[in-house]
């Protein structure tokens, strides 16, 4: 577990150095409710678009 949690730590930080925002959603979230996982995935999705639109 120790190394999985190493491995989505090097994945993490890869992604934000190349200007990626991680999101993390487990599999069982998944299947449990997919509209509230998606909901998740397009709320980071909007706040890391709000960061780049121009100043009117």
């Amino acid at each position: 577990m120790e190394r999985t949690r190493e491995r989505d730590s090097r994945a993490v930080e890869t992604a934000q150095a190349l200007g990626w925002t991680a999101v993390r959603v487990w599999e069982h979230a998944i299947r449990e409710d997919v509209a509230h996982a998606a909901s998740l995935v397009m709320a980071a999705g909007t706040a890391k678009a709000a960061e780049h639109v121009a100043p009117e």
